[in-house]
């Protein structure tokens, strides 16, 4: 939350407001899970880069074991594309965080009593 958020204080009108209560709900909701689904898929691109970058030199190594961590390798990267894939984390992340930038807008139009919440 920036300074200028923390300082504004909501009138009590709009925090009995049903739709104000509905909204920050959903607004947690959305940002809560936007910020899970984008730890999760940026921990696995960073495993999978990982494993990536680390089997040619693996493969120069002397030992007779090396053969065997890259296949082992390769199946990790293999099973962690297949669940990015799978769940979509990279999807959700972004559509959860659209979802919660679009409440974002509509709290500040409820605030400031425009659009649909205008007074008529």
């Amino acid at each position: 939350m920036s300074s200028s958020e923390q300082e504004y204080k909501v009138p009590q009108n709009i925090l009995d407001h049903p739709a104000w209560v509905r909204l920050e709900s959903q607004h947690a909701y959305y940002d809560r899970k936007a910020v899970r689904y984008q730890d999760r898929f940026k921990r696995i691109k960073l495993v999978l880069i990982a494993l990536s970058a680390g089997i040619p030199l693996i493969v120069f190594l002397p030992s007779d074991w090396s053969r065997y961590v890259v296949a082992v390798a390769g199946v990790a990267i293999a099973m962690l594309e297949g669940m990015l894939t799978l769940n979509q984390y990279g999807t959700l992340w972004t559509k959860y965080r659209g979802t919660a930038e679009e409440l974002n807008r509509e709290r500040w139009l409820l605030l400031s009593q425009a659009g649909d919440y205008a007074e008529h």
